[in-house]
């Protein structure tokens, strides 16, 4: 009895088997049960491996972008938004912004951003490899309309740390944020 008692106590299951037959069904019942378990442990394992963690996730897209615009300087506009004034005017408002994926520091970039008839020009300094550097303009009237197209660029002054003026130049893409 104390026996019986102790295996009680430590939680342990026992079957007691009377036939032949009745072993071969409780091995085969043990098996699947312990085959099933070590699937659902294989499972989770790999549903853990599959689960992307935003840090994950950011680091492979700069990975992507870094192999994409390698040896540029991407242009990009974002952010834009269009108010309307109290007389109807409208007012809008546009983030521009310069990616720098050479191995040159930016010194000094002028970009003329032209939409029809308005022209406007950002100038953009000091911004190291990976890093972006932004700047917000305000515009009014028509422009609001258009500036969803893609501006015509023209880029006056180009000057990265160490390289050739005909080297930036070249670099410069524009990529609609």
């Amino acid at each position: 009895m104390l026996k019986y008692l102790f295996l009680l106590l430590i939680g342990s299951t026992f079957v007691c088997a009377q036939t032949p037959e009745q072993l071969e069904m409780l091995r085969r019942r043990q098996e699947k049960d312990l085959a099933s378990e070590q699937l659902q442990q294989t499972t989770e394992i790999d549903s853990q491996d599959d689960k992307a963690t935003p840090a994950s996730v950011d680091a492979r897209l700069t990975a992507q972008k870094r192999m994409e615009n390698q040896d540029k300087l991407v242009i990009t506009t974002g952010n834009f938004k269009i108010l309307q004034s109290a007389t109807g005017m409208k007012l809008c408002t546009l983030e521009l912004g310069l990616t720098n994926y050479t191995k040159y520091p930016v010194e000094k970039v002028q970009v003329f951003f032209k939409w029809g008839e308005v022209e406007t020009y950002a100038i953009f300094s000091g911004i190291p490899y990976e890093q972006t550097g932004k700047l917000s303009i305000g515009l009014a009237g028509s422009v609001c309309n258009r500036i969803t197209e893609e501006p015509n660029l023209r880029v006056t002054t180009c000057q990265l740390q160490g390289a050739p003026e005909s080297f930036c130049q070249s670099a410069i893409v524009y990529n609609q944020g």
